[in-house]
């Protein structure tokens, strides 16, 4: 009795990834078909076939898994959460001064000074720890006044 409710279990599985899996294609093909010209079409519905390739990537079966970060730019899955060329959207270029940070361009911090020895950077400024009673030392500390 249990091993033949075992074998149902398995079956009733089977079934259902099965549906699940024709479900997925037939959203890849229609995807394929409104995204890839005719030459391309065909390799994209192929490779959906075995739950592979752009549509699984960056299409319906990607947004369902919570991967909406991967867009199809010029036929290509590009991840523009962080690329500066396409950020949060296909086309969208971060300036020079920009990062693309979780889809979005930041503007880049100021690079701090350089400092030369003996001065060290204590918030963005260069200080000579030895001579500066604001910061006797190291950064922030008061030297006493004895």
């Amino acid at each position: 009795m249990a091993a033949r409710l075992a074998l149902l279990l398995v079956v009733t599985a089977t079934i259902l990834i099965q549906a699940e899996q024709q479900q997925g294609n037939s959203e890849c093909a229609k995807w394929c078909k409104d995204n890839f010209p005719r030459g391309h079409r065909c390799d994209c519905i192929r490779l959906a076939a075995r739950a592979a390739g752009p549509c699984f990537e960056c299409g319906p079966p990607a947004w369902a898994t919570g991967h909406p970060e991967k867009k199809l730019c010029g036929g290509v899955c590009i991840d523009t959460s962080a690329g500066n060329a396409n950020c949060g959207a296909c086309g969208t270029t971060c300036s020079a001064d920009q990062t693309c940070t979780a889809g979005v361009c930041v503007d880049n911090p100021p690079n701090p000074p350089h400092c030369i020895d003996p001065f060290v950077l204590c918030g963005n400024i260069c200080v000579d720890t030895g001579a500066d009673n604001g910061n006797c030392g190291t950064c922030g500390q008061t030297c006493s006044a004895d």
